[in-house]
């Protein structure tokens, strides 16, 4: 999720976390690479 430019809302989160999808910012995006290569 884009959220360089603003923030995302917590309700945003909070509905895809709902649904047991992992949001992935893109301020946090080096964060992930061992996530996804796993």
């Amino acid at each position: 999720m884009q959220n360089t430019d603003k923030k995302i809302s917590d309700d945003a989160i909070g509905a895809l976390k709902e649904y047991e999808i992992k949001p992935a910012l893109w301020s946090k995006k080096d964060s992930y690479i061992s996530e996804l290569i796993a």
